[in-house]
């Protein structure tokens, strides 16, 4: 399929789940996401890029969306972390956001 004059890459759903952090800079976010997956069905949203769902089986915890850095690859992902952590440094109401490998590629995340 072709979005606005580009190919629509198709992602393999990833499957290992780290927080990419050092000591100390955590964004209150677990490391390994343990009894957390990437949920498959969970991904047509709004804008080109592939997003995927982050979830648990139990309903009480949180879900996390990340968004596929494709056109742009690094330089997006932390751009897109940069300016939710800028906004809400500056007051702004932003999504609790941080940054996640999954399956060895960086992705910018957020969650409740």
């Amino acid at each position: 399929m072709e979005v606005s004059g580009f190919a629509r890459i198709e992602i393999p759903v990833p499957r290992k789940l780290v927080r990419v952090a050092k000591a100390g800079l955590t964004w209150e976010f677990p490391r390994s996401f343990s009894g957390f997956f990437v949920d498959a069905e969970i991904k047509g949203m709004l804008g080109n890029a592939t997003k995927w769902i982050i979830r648990s089986d139990d309903p009480a915890q949180p879900r996390f969306m990340m968004k596929y850095p494709q056109k742009f690859g690094e330089q997006e992902t932390f751009t897109e972390f940069f300016i939710n952590q800028l906004g809400q440094a500056l007051g702004f109401p932003m999504a609790h956001s941080g940054l996640i490998r999954l399956d060895a590629v960086d992705y910018a995340f957020s969650g409740p």
